[in-house]
Parts: structure tokens; C-alpha cells; sequence
């Protein structure tokens, strides 16, 4: 696994969360594209299914933050989710923006970036959205640039099994809840850790390391806490604003 694309970015690593989320409508093909503009090195983007069983790229469970329609992701088809506006409440510049598949986001990103795909929750169709995730990940080859995460341990556990080459962090949630998720569900991610940012120190970034596991934390966007986290040692953290994180680590190194 040592040959992984993860393993050769110089830490701590920046996951454009969401794409460039900041400046472009997220978890579009927009976004994407801007964060590759950017100089990302690292994306970060969050995938459940439609009512049709296709993978599609959003962060909601439903579609009313982010879009002009309404309803569950999961009762929508494909088409009816391309039918909906996803860029024009970010800004009319971006009107006409799509929800995108998993398949579009990665043939508009190739090999230019490590991608960190989150699986979501889809319910009773956990095992079919792995599943299919997987078969796609396989099909474009990408499996040395794509790491995954997801805050169910059943996720991670089948991530393991059928993509053993392909690191997979458990997330866990802010404050004590996520300390003892840490405790007890830690050992089913061998590789990494995400953990939301107030439940790392430097201690936990150390003995971390000392078991092999990378430490990556989220969401990250005051400088105070990049500059923190940067001298603490941790290997990587997902920002909504690319460029920030760019300059601060700059002036930090």
C-alpha cells in the first residue's frame, strides 16, 4: 500500500472539501475544476445513490440546500436529479450546474489528485452503494489515487475487504461521542483516523503514528488552527478554502 498516491504527498496533506467550496457551488464538476485550478493536490467529495441505483455526488441527504428541487436524494432518479439546478443559489455565474455522477467527477479529475470519497448513508442500501462505488473505482483504474471514509463502520469494514489497496479512514463525530468512537471503532481503521479536529491533540497524533495510522482532521478553516495542527504534526486536514490553507502552509514551512 506504501505505493499509494497518499503516501508520496508532503503532509500535511489539504483535501479540497467538497472541491473548491468556497468559490464554486459544492460537489459540482464545477468545483472540482476550480479546485484542480488551485493546485490541488487532494479532493475530498461525498457519494450516496439515486432512486435508479447510479452513484451521485452530493453531501445531503436531500436535495433543498443545495439545489432548486426538493426531496431525498434516494427518491429521485438520475434523471430527475439532472432535470435540478445545482450552482445557481451559490451564484449565477455557476446556473445550470449539475448534480454529477461518480463516473463524471472522475473522468474530469483522472490522476491529477488524490480523490477521498465519502461513502454515505443510504440506509438499506449500504452494501449496493459500496458495492457500486467499488466497481467504479476498479473500472477507471484509479485505485493508487482514490482513498475513502465514511462514519459507519459497516462501510469502512466492506471498503476493506473489496478495495484492500485503497486506504480507508473511519470518521468519527465532535466531542466525547467521537472520543469513544475513537476507542472502541479505531482498530477497523488500520490505515487512518478522521476525526473532527477538537478531539486531536498531539499526544493523539502521536500515538497515532505509533500505531502506522495516518491522522487526517476536518473541517479546517481558521488559520489558527491550520498553523496548530501543521506543527502538531497532523498528515492531513479538509478546508472549504484551498487557497487560505495554500498561503498558511507556505509561511508555516
Amino acid at each position: 500500500m506504501n505505493n499509494h498516491r497518499l503516501f508520496e504527498l508532503a503532509t500535511p496533506v489539504v483535501f479540497a472539501h467538497r472541491g473548491a467550496k468556497k468559490y464554486a457551488p459544492e460537489n459540482t464538476l464545477a468545483s472540482f475544476q476550480k479546485a484542480l485550478e488551485m493546485g490541488a493536490q487532494a479532493l475530498e467529495l461525498d457519494v450516496t445513490l439515486s432512486k435508479d441505483g447510479e452513484v451521485v455526488v452530493i453531501h445531503d441527504d436531500r436535495v433543498d440546500r443545495t439545489t432548486n428541487g426538493t426531496g431525498e436524494v434516494t427518491n429521485l432518479t438520475l434523471a430527475e436529479l439532472k432535470e435540478l439546478d445545482a450552482g445557481a443559489w451559490f451564484s449565477q455565474e455557476f446556473a445550470g450546474e449539475q448534480i454529477p455522477t461518480l463516473a463524471e467527477v472522475l473522468e474530469l479529475v483522472q490522476s491529477k489528485a488524490l480523490i477521498n470519497i465519502e461513502i454515505k448513508n443510504a440506509g438499506k442500501r449500504n452494501a449496493e452503494l459500496v458495492e457500486k462505488t467499488v466497481m467504479l473505482v476498479k473500472k477507471t483504474k484509479r485505485q493508487e489515487s482514490i482513498i475513502f471514509s465514511s462514519f459507519i463502520p459497516g462501510n469502512v469494514k466492506k471498503l476493506r475487504i473489496r478495495l484492500p489497496g485503497c486506504p480507508t479512514g473511519l470518521l468519527t463525530l465532535p466531542g466525547l461521542l467521537g472520543k469513544v468512537e475513537i476507542g472502541l471503532l479505531g482498530r477497523i481503521s488500520p490505515d487512518l483516523i478522521h476525526p473532527h479536529y477538537s478531539s486531536v491533540n498531539q499526544r493523539f497524533i502521536q500515538k497515532q503514528h505509533s500505531r502506522f495510522k495516518r491522522v487526517h482532521t476536518y473541517t479546517v478553516n481558521e488559520v489558527e488552527l491550520m498553523q496548530t495542527l501543521a506543527a502538531w504534526g497532523v498528515d492531513g486536514f479538509f478546508c472549504d478554502d484551498l487557497l487560505l490553507a495554500q498561503q498558511v502552509l507556505t509561511k508555516t514551512s
